[in-house]
């Protein structure tokens, strides 16, 4: 009985201890500064709370659930990028190396002479 007692508490623990998570990682590049490394760049997951920055070299990592995720990456002034259909396996390292952003391209398109005046003094402040 003790025996058959020990197996149980073995499979048990070994089940406890069962890799059910896998990794995402890469690199984020500014394309306005050359394809730089950007360095405090969000990354997160897509419709959940799980997100990091990147480091001073623009490299990020994602220790998550097995499943098939967006990654949403952004920074402040440059355009978000969705990366689909990431499927992460337990035990396995995706390497997403080179997400590029691009700065925001603001366009002024202005239709009468009031609101050019007005944009205008906004903008010479």
């Amino acid at each position: 009985m003790k025996f058959f007692t020990a197996i149980i508490i073995l499979f048990l623990s070994l089940s406890a201890f069962a890799q059910t998570t896998g990794n995402v990682k890469g690199i984020i590049l500014d394309k306005e500064m050359g394809q730089e490394p950007l360095a405090f760049a969000t990354v997160a997951l897509k419709d959940s709370k799980l997100n990091t920055q990147t480091d001073f070299d623009g490299n990020y990592f994602l220790n998550i659930e097995e499943g098939t995720y967006t990654l949403v990456v952004s920074f402040a002034g440059y355009e978000k990028v969705e990366v689909a259909d990431i499927e992460v396996k337990a035990g396995v390292t995706i390497s997403l190396d080179n997400i590029v952003l691009e700065p925001v391209k603001i366009a002024q398109n202005f239709t009468n002479s009031s609101q050019a005046s007005v944009a205008t003094a906004l903008f010479e402040k």
